[in-house]
């Protein structure tokens, strides 16, 4: 009997103790994800202030626009005016 009391006690230090190393390391790890969200955050502050002041920039610069050429060919790209769909196989493999 006194060996079998003796057994649950050291099981519930040992529950108890596994519980208190794992509340130290949930706590330590919420501490670890808080840090990291922060420099996340510093980050993408640094970037976007970065991106605003980039703009602005960008925004004093002048522009030179050439009216030489028609309005339409100023807006639109070059784009593919044909295709065609291949007649024969180029490459084969089994899947």
């Amino acid at each position: 009997q006194m060996a079998f009391t003796a057994l649950e006690e050291k099981y519930r230090r040992s529950q108890d103790d596994n519980s208190d190393l794992i509340q130290r390391w949930m706590e330590q790890k919420a501490k670890d994800a808080d840090r990291l969200n922060a420099e996340n955050a510093d980050f993408i502050n640094s970037r976007q202030q970065r991106l605003a002041h980039d703009l602005e920039e960008a925004a004093k610069e002048q522009v030179t626009v050439d009216t030489t050429k028609e309005p339409f060919e100023r807006a639109v790209p070059a784009f593919c005016i044909s295709a065609s769909v291949p007649s024969r196989v180029q490459h084969k493999f089994d899947a």
